[in-house]
């Protein structure tokens, strides 16, 4: 459960005073503009000295890229003030850290917007199938404007009861039960507004409609889901707060270019909920379909699909997402795609990355003698030039040396890194430049890299 002062904030956070409505309504404006795919907003986050700002043109490749990656770095590290600039090419934006005694972050974006004008970029749309990063306000926007939709539609219910209105027939719901519930229509919904976006439209008619027919139990079961998706939008910006100066660091290693995502070679199978839908609707059709045919009540047709819509394993799989995506930012974890969360059902396999499993140490897999040396000589030989570097440094294109010794890269075999299946393979060469070994070199485990592997192994089985 909840903490009550979780739920207290949740509640209460939005809107204190009409200052704060005024910019919750903008909000919520600029973010009902930016549905499918057009989207003019741009993604800034910006606290204590440090930026991370949406840039458009930013591909992630070609040469326009590279143009522009390298103007944009030397316009703002020209700026007084900037202590390092570097862009993210798979997020698409630069991230910037100042001096805030110096200048503020819309300085760095009236030197952004400068830059992307000079590249005929300005009035380029933003891709609207990038993810949400964690710091976005979006997700929160659109789910407190569903939690409230709830309340109000609470609220007229209660009223409409004990007013003694009469209620709109139950068979209203049915449009807007069947867009949340079936995949198909969803999707479709999705495809032309954006998954967070049809999501709060879905949200606000389904409160709209229950109000109307005296619907109290969905909407305060749908304001309850609301609230656990607030949880985990907060807990995930918090997090971020927190994380943000040890994951950036100083901005060392960000990438400057990326690859197009590559197709799916096949459509992302069904999992049990959207399995239980399909199997489901036809059913429930037949059956709403038979009983109007007999009774000739529309009503009464309307009530058995109603009833034999499966909800619950729906909002099931979205509580036990939200609260997961919450108690992962509680630990720590940064969720960089929460809709990561909503796909665990489906999962057939799990691939573990090699490196998560090294620890950052370099080790001598094996030695093979071609020249003068023993095994032994060879072996300690190797070591040495190993002993001072990190895994990292392995990764490049080397050589790398130490005293008289020197370990490169033998040209007839393909580039491998230590932390692949195949290890690094390389050559050791002696002061005289004639090569006496050749050695593979590997990483030492993480010390929790048995855990991590027994874990996946336990989830298989369950």
């Amino acid at each position: 459960m909840l903490p009550i002062t979780t739920l207290t904030g949740l509640v209460s956070a939005p809107s204190r005073g009409i200052s704060g409505l005024r910019l919750r309504l903008a909000d919520i404006s600029d973010v009902l503009r930016d549905t499918g795919d057009r989207r003019t907003s741009r993604r800034v986050w910006a606290r204590a000295g440090r930026a991370h700002m949406e840039v458009r043109g930013l591909t992630g490749h070609g040469a326009g890229h590279e143009r522009l990656v390298h103007e944009l770095e030397s316009a703002l590290r020209r700026l007084t003030g900037i202590n390092w600039a570097g862009v993210n090419a798979s997020l698409g934006q630069v991230l910037v850290d100042f001096d805030e005694d110096e200048l503020g972050p819309e300085d760095v974006l009236e030197v952004v917007e400068r830059v992307e004008a000079a590249h005929g970029t300005g009035a380029d749309d933003f891709p609207a199938g990038r993810p949400q990063p964690p710091f976005a306000s979006t997700p929160a926007t659109l789910a407190a404007t569903a939690l409230a939709a709830d309340c109000l539609g609470l609220a007229t219910a209660a009223i409409r009861r004990v007013t003694m209105r009469p209620a709109l027939s139950p068979t209203l719901r049915i449009p807007t039960v069947m867009a949340e519930i079936q995949p198909r229509l969803r999707g479709a919904l999705e495809s032309r507004l954006g998954r967070a976006q049809a999501d709060a439209l879905i949200g606000v008619s389904n409160a709209v409609v229950h109000a109307l027919t005296r619907g109290e139990a969905p909407l305060a079961l749908d304001a309850l889901q609301r609230l656990l998706q607030l949880a985990e939008i907060r807990g995930r910006q918090t997090v971020w707060r927190r994380r943000e100066p040890e994951l950036v660091a100083d901005g060392d290693g960000l990438p400057e270019r990326s690859h197009p995502a590559a197709p799916r070679p096949a459509p992302l199978p069904p999992g049990p909920v959207e399995t239980c839908v399909d199997r489901t609707s036809l059913a429930a059709l037949s059956g709403a379909g038979g009983l109007l045919v007999w009774t000739r009540d529309l009503e009464q047709a309307g009530k058995a699909l109603l009833a034999t819509v499966p909800k619950a394993a729906a909002m099931g799989r979205e509580a036990f997402a939200a609260r997961l995506g919450d108690v992962l930012a509680r630990d720590g974890v940064v969720p960089m795609d929460g809709t990561a969360l909503r796909l665990l059902d489906r999962v057939s396999a799990v691939l573990i990355d090699a490196r998560v499993l090294c620890a950052g140490r370099p080790r001598l897999l094996s030695v093979a003698t071609v020249g003068d040396l023993g095994e032994a000589e060879a072996w300690s030989a190797a070591q040495s030039v190993l002993d001072p570097r990190p895994l990292r440094e392995l990764s490049g294109d080397g050589p790398w040396t130490r005293g008289p010794w020197r370990l490169e890269r033998p040209h007839e075999l393909p580039a491998a890194l230590p932390a692949s299946p195949p290890a690094l393979t390389a050559d050791l060469y002696g002061a005289d430049g004639r090569r006496q070994a050749r050695v593979r070199i590997g990483c030492e485990l993480d010390p929790l890299a048995d855990a991590l592997v027994a874990a996946a192994r336990r989830g298989a089985r369950r």
